[in-house]
Order: structure tokens, then sequence, then C-alpha cells
């Protein structure tokens, strides 16, 4: 039995699916802090939500590694009509934004002034990684996306890379995310090095699915990212026992179930529904930022005492399901020939 086939057995990609859910869930709940009082916000492990973003790159090498190696051909096509739609809606959105009401405030009261021309283009092009300063706070969660579409274009040259030379980029990239803090925080280092910096933890997933059931690989991809952690407290909010240890483990649940996929025996109805949730992922992950920032620069400000974390959370979900629905579902498989299998099909909902 093929490698693909006995993770798919396994139910890796639902599991992931569901896994996704879950971090885009905690980044959402964190975010709940930025728009409103504290005491309103979403209950939450950690008020960061990094680690999420850091595991979300994993998932993500695992799961290009695994499209690249199945299905070669039409790789690319695949890829931009996998996040291109989404993320223009994203942008727009954060556009409109401002066009209708003027000025953007935060629910602390913030201002947010309106980003030059050139800022925009940039962030329709999702090429903002390699300029500096080139920052939209509107779009804060996209930073990570603008890197990993870097990823999934350098992607097909890696599959030609030897074990060691990946040890080696790990390596080189660990030494950056070390020295992180001097050059500047995720979505403001200077001139691309933010790709060197995260380059280990989607790498950690594209080694999982080249070495399954590999426990130095797997202790390793564990501890290593443990140390990059411990060396940016602040960024992961290692403020207390709770936040600390919800941080770690969740890199190392990650990288266990992608090294070690779970045995486990769902129901059709229990796949469906984590391929569903795991398909709400990224529009949550990328639309929340923008429908929260309208939200505070006009009904929030209005009416103050409707501003709390759950109400962020139903009307992001909302956003999110009718954005997959409209737009996100319709354009999964444009300019695709034939139907992919169920297995395959869902393996291109991961991001």
């Amino acid at each position: 039995m093929s490698l693909s086939a006995r993770r798919e057995d396994q139910n890796i990609w639902p599991v992931l699916s569901g896994l996704r859910f879950l971090f885009a869930t905690w980044v959402l709940f964190a975010h709940t802090y930025n728009f409103g009082l504290h005491s309103r916000a979403m209950p939450v492990l950690s008020q960061s939500g990094f680690v999420a973003v850091v595991c979300f790159f994993a998932i993500s090498g695992f799961s290009i590694h695994h499209s690249i190696k199945t299905r070669p051909n039409g790789y690319y096509r695949r890829r931009f009509w996998r996040i291109f739609p989404i993320h223009i809606t994203a942008v727009t959105l954060a556009l409109g934004g401002y066009a209708v009401f003027g000025h953007i405030f935060d629910g602390h009261g913030r201002e947010y002034p309106i980003p030059g021309a050139f800022q925009w283009l940039q962030y329709y092009l999702l090429v903002q990684v390699f300029f500096y300063p080139s920052y939209i706070d509107v779009l804060f969660p996209m930073w990570s996306l603008s890197i990993e579409a870097v990823y999934y274009a350098i992607a097909p040259a890696i599959t030609f890379l030897t074990n060691r030379a990946l040890l080696i980029f790990v390596a080189a990239s660990g030494v950056a995310f070390l020295f992180w803090r001097f050059i500047g925080e995720a979505a403001l280092a200077p001139y691309g090095l933010e790709l060197v910096a995260f380059a280990w933890a989607w790498l950690a997933g594209w080694i999982a699915y080249a070495l399954p059931r590999n426990w130095i690989a797997a202790g390793l991809s564990i501890i290593v990212g443990w140390i990059f952690i411990k060396s940016q407290p602040q960024q992961f909010w290692l403020v207390n026992k709770v936040s600390t240890i919800s941080t770690y483990s969740s890199w190392a649940m990650t990288v266990i179930l992608l090294f070690f996929p779970l045995h486990l025996s769902l129901s059709a109805r229990m796949q469906r529904g984590l391929n569903y949730l795991g398909d709400l992922s990224f529009p949550l992950y990328l639309i929340h930022y923008p429908v929260l920032f309208a939200l505070t620069s006009s009904v929030f400000r209005t009416h103050p005492e409707w501003n709390y974390g759950v109400v962020h959370v139903i009307i992001s979900l909302t956003a999110a399901i009718v954005a997959y629905h409209f737009i996100d579902k319709p354009f999964r498989h444009f300019g695709e020939k034939s139907r992919q299998t169920p297995a395959l099909a869902k393996l291109e909902t991961q991001i």
C-alpha cells in the first residue's frame, strides 16, 4: 500500500482539517482582545495566536508535499484558485471599509490611516513580504499568507533537495528566527527576512511527509520548535503556566499528528463535518480582521454595548461561511478538466 493511501485510510486529512479550524478559532478568539474590552473578549488559553500560525505552516508543508507528490500536474493552478479568491475578497473588504467609513478604528478607539496605493497593490499581488515597510493593520493576518505563497512557489524545487540539504535550510532558518527580535516583528521584518525565519516550521511538515513514523526526526522537530518558541516569549505570550503549556503542547501535538497519523475509525458524517470545518478555516482566518474593523468603525461605535467577543465570533463565522459557499467553493476546482477523487479533493483544502 502506498504512503498516500495509508495516510488517507488513517483519516489524516479530516483530522488535519479539524486541527486547522481549531487553530483558526484560536486566532479569532485571541484577536477579540484587539476589538473591545478584555473583560468582554473570548476566553482563550493564550492571547497570542502566534503558535497557531506556526502550526499552520507545518500542516501546510505536509499537505503541499503530498499535493506535489501525488498530483504534480496543475499544481500552480490549484494553488492559485485555492488562495486568491478569498485573498482578493479580504483585501477588497479592507479597502471597501475605508471607502465606506472614511476612518477606520479598532475597538479601543485607535484610528488607522488609509494606506497608500502602492501598499494596496502589494497586498493584492500578495508580494508585501518583499517590501519594507509594507504593513496594513486591517489585514494583519495576511502577513503569514504572503510568506506561505512564496513557499508554494518554490515547493516543486524543494523536492529535488536531499535530507541533508533540508536540514541545512532548517538550521539557517532557526538562526534567523533566533535573531528575529533584532530584525523586526512578524509582519515588519525587512525585505523578506521572515521568509527564512519561518521556513523551519513549514519544512517540519514537509519532512514529516517524507519521513513518516521517524521518531528521531519527530523528536528533533518538537525540540527545535520548543527552542524557537522559548526564544520569543513575548510574541508567543508565554506569561503563565496555562499559556506556556498550551503553546508548547500545540506544537508537539501538531508534529506528532504529522509524523504519526492516528488510527481512527471516523464515520462518514464525522469526516464530512471535520472537512467542512477545515474548509471554513481559511476564509475565517483571512476575513475576520477586516470584518471586525468594519464593525468597530461603525456599529460598535454607536452601540458599544453590543461589542462582545461572542458577537465577534458569530459575525466572523457567518462571514466565513458566506465567503466559503459563494467565493471559495465555486472557484476551488476552476479550470480542471476532470474531478478529483474525494480523498484528493479534500487534500486541496489544506493551506
